[in-house]
């Protein structure tokens, strides 16, 4: 595992609160094992250990199983919810999950649907917002397919929390409508493994 990896793990197993957004993918700490296993394998460097990352991503999602877990705020685009990882089965599974997380009392999972439109992360693909109480940490996490970047500046902490409040505002409530895309999403990977 890389060394901006490697932090960013450290960090999310101390973090008391992290707010996520991701325009393509599941996140990390939400994907199941399958969907893992599929993404990792398309998009693994040849001299990668496939069971080794899958494990990575397993230990990552425990944090959402902790005694006193930290506030886990999801917004994903609904294009991550529909691009095949795997067979539709991985995929209706990977929503169901989803749905299953939703009902956990410290995750709020908001989608943000197609049709928001234009809007505040249209030209990013995913970023955390990490905040470790005890260290007095607040920081930005961007990852991307060659580089990792943490950002604590207190203008690039303002500048991301203004983007994550408004895909808050632009994306489903955290409710009946995120429940309701979701059930849909999911029937209809059912429907495709048939």
């Amino acid at each position: 595992m890389e060394r901006g990896h490697r932090s960013y793990a450290n960090i999310e197993a101390q973090v008391t609160a992290i707010e996520m957004y991701q325009s393509q993918l599941i996140p990390g700490p939400a994907q199941t094992e399958e969907y893992a296993r599929a993404l990792i394998r398309a998009t693994m460097r040849p001299d990668s250990d496939l069971d080794r990352e899958i494990q990575v991503r397993l230990t990552r999602q425990e944090v959402v199983n902790r005694p006193t877990p930290p506030n886990v705020w999801i917004i994903v685009a609904e294009a991550a919810l529909r691009q095949r990882i795997g067979s539709a089965s991985v995929m209706a599974d990977q929503v169901e999950h989803l749905m299953e997380l939703a009902q956990l009392p410290a995750v709020t999972l908001q989608v943000l649907p197609y049709g928001a439109g234009a809007h505040a992360a249209l030209t990013l693909a995913s970023f955390s917002i990490l905040r470790v109480e005890h260290h007095g940490l607040l920081t930005v996490y961007l990852q991307g397919p060659s580089s990792h970047t943490f950002m604590s500046g207190s203008e690039n902490i303002e500048h991301y929390t203004n983007i994550y409040n408004r895909l808050r505002a632009a994306a489903l409530n955290d409710g009946s409508l995120t429940l309701a895309l979701l059930k849909r999403i999911a029937r209809e990977h059912d429907q495709d493994k048939e």
